[in-house]
């Protein structure tokens, strides 16, 4: 498995609509974000619509994000940690 480079946590970014959004990880020379979506934070209608709302202003700023749940990080880390090695080597 692929050792990660140090990430930054809980980055703060600033949308074009001066919203500000928290990254979970973050690595800042390659505009790659991890964020983790634990299902008791996003299963309300409204952490839902603003999740979406994070999502489409990361992109727009350029940030490659990938998600993350507790499966991945519990079962499926060696995958999680080589798709997050795939971006930061781009």
């Amino acid at each position: 498995m692929p050792a990660l480079p140090e990430p930054l946590l809980q980055h703060e970014v600033i949308d074009h609509d001066g919203r500000l959004w928290r990254l979970d990880f973050a690595w800042l020379d390659k505009m790659v974000a991890v964020e983790y979506d634990g299902f008791d934070w996003h299963s309300s209608p409204d952490h839902l619509r603003r999740d979406r709302q994070k999502r489409a202003a990361l992109q727009e700023l350029g940030w490659q994000t990938v998600y993350v749940v507790s499966d991945d990080a519990r079962r499926q880390h060696v995958e999680m940690v080589r798709r997050i090695a795939r971006l930061l080597s781009a």
